[in-house]
């Protein structure tokens, strides 16, 4: 009986064909699920930056402050991570059984970034609202997958732009990682400054935690030890327990989402007059587009590199790619608009799902068993609410660091691919606005290459960045 099942597998998903095992997928799985558990449990976090109130003056999660219909901090953080385990698991076994692929799915950190800091915070959209406007990008991803047409935009869009959103998401995220530990301060003016004064305040006993978890990661990330982000964030949370830095934690108490299955369409567009139609109109599209170019550039990228590790020849390689594309794609629209029915944001493919390519995983086993991994997780999420901003802290930082180092594949040789990459960082970062430093970094490429008769111009995008003008026209009158 056992030696059927597992001839079954070998058979299913082609193991020996690959040159694997199941030991071999196992492996990898594992390796998968430490690698990625950090960010999955990192990405309610930054969503819980949406509600007020709940990290006190001390820096401490208030867990029973009231943040949304009568649900708690605390519950409402359980709630999203369990919402996020989920989404990742069911993403991850549906990657795996479709497309026979190690790719491993969930909830995209910068484009959770990007809903919590830009659509909710900057926009003033409430977050079943912002699950709405997810969906939606979902349903039109799906559309563009199944047409073909994710190929054409994803071409359009230059390359250097690309890394540079990317990367300035990751410093984007850096920063909120620096304000959250206290490292960095706001100051009435609404400047910065560094805040390590003593260590008899709270604040800087976050500020010193944080300090010395990044200091232990990079030095896990020296020596190629594998979850290392994940073992400088449970280090810090451990640290914290005798400096009385943590949560309360909610024993044995599960808590459903109170955005599941809640999308909230109304409001989405201010009806008051023409122009606040228009503007509404304006935002939405210009929201899905993001989202849609962000979650395509992530899989198609990741794709690629797997692919890249797995087949050497780059011909054999790119018949693989054209092949398999479609249904990549077309699974991770579906699990998008999933995952915004049960209360998370955009699911995209993770490229650090090579690290089980590294380590041997070649097939869909691999996504598989990840997924079950990370839905067994599920009734341990009530110790999340335990996490001290400094463990928080850390792993934004860290992330974002390793999400910025895609600017070093930016060509700085040339003046009209380096320009409009530096000002779409700069944009994102400086004026805080995510939305912008696209628009901004998509009209001045379009502008140097017109003015310096660099290179032909897709007319697409030509179209896109005077629709993008417009954008910023009507969103600043």
């Amino acid at each position: 009986m056992l030696k059927k099942i597992i001839d079954s597998i070998y058979k299913t998903f082609k193991l020996k064909e690959s040159g694997t095992s199941i030991k071999t997928e196992f492996i990898a799985a594992i390796t998968n699920y430490f690698t990625f558990l950090y960010l999955i449990t990192l990405i309610p976090e930054v969503i819980m930056d949406i509600f007020p109130g709940v990290i006190d003056k001390d820096g401490k999660f208030i867990n029973d402050a009231i943040v949304y219909n009568n649900v708690s901090a605390g519950q409402m953080l359980i709630s999203l991570t369990i919402s996020a385990l989920i989404a990742a698991g069911i993403a991850s076994i549906a990657v795996g059984a479709l497309t026979n692929t190690p790719l491993i799915q969930g909830p995209s950190l910068t484009i959770a970034t990007f809903i919590s800091y830009t659509v909710c915070r900057n926009f003033g959209y409430s977050y079943s609202q912002a699950l709405a406007i997810v969906f939606i990008s979902g349903v039109v991803f799906f559309l563009l997958a199944i047409t073909g047409l994710e190929k054409r935009l994803h071409r359009v869009i230059p390359n250097n732009i690309k890394y540079a959103v990317t990367g300035g998401i990751g410093m984007y995220i850096v920063l909120q990682g620096l304000i959250k530990s206290y490292i960095f301060e706001k100051r009435g003016n609404g400047f910065l400054f560094i805040n390590l004064l003593n260590f008899n305040n709270t604040h800087n006993k976050t500020a010193m935690l944080t300090i010395c978890g990044i200091i232990l990661i990079i030095i896990l990330i020296n020596k190629h030890i594998h979850g290392a982000i994940f073992i400088g964030k449970l280090v810090c949370i451990l640290a914290a327990i005798p400096l009385g830095m943590t949560g309360d934690i909610y024993v044995n108490k599960v808590f459903i989402s109170p955005f599941v299955f809640s999308i909230n369409m109304n409001g989405l567009i201010d009806s008051t007059s023409v122009k606040s139609i228009v503007v509404s109109l304006f935002n939405i599209g210009m929201i899905v587009f993001v989202i849609c170019i962000m979650d395509i550039f992530e899989t198609i990228s990741t794709t690629i590199a797997m692919k890249n590790f797995i087949w050497l020849k780059p011909k054999e390689c790119e018949n693989v790619i054209d092949k398999e594309m479609p249904k990549i794609l077309e699974v991770d629209s579906a699990t998008t608009s999933l995952g915004a029915l049960i209360g998370m944001t955009t699911v995209s493919t993770y490229v650090e799902s090579n690290t089980g390519v590294v380590e041997g995983a070649r097939t869909g086993l691999t996504a598989i068993i990840t997924g079950l991994l990370f839905i067994i997780t599920v009734p341990f999420t009530t110790f999340t609410t335990a996490v001290p901003s400094a463990a928080t802290a850390t792993t934004l930082i860290m992330a974002g660091v390793m999400i910025t180092g895609i600017l070093k594949q930016i060509n700085f040789e040339d003046v009209s691919e380096a320009l409009p990459a530096v000002l779409t960082v700069l944009s994102m970062v400086v004026l805080n606005k995510i939305i912008v430093g696209i628009a901004i970094g998509i009209i001045s490429y379009v502008l140097c290459n017109i003015f310096l008769f660099r290179k032909k111009i897709d007319i697409y995008l030509v179209v896109m960045s005077l629709f993008m003008l417009i954008m910023l026209i009507f969103t600043a009158i």
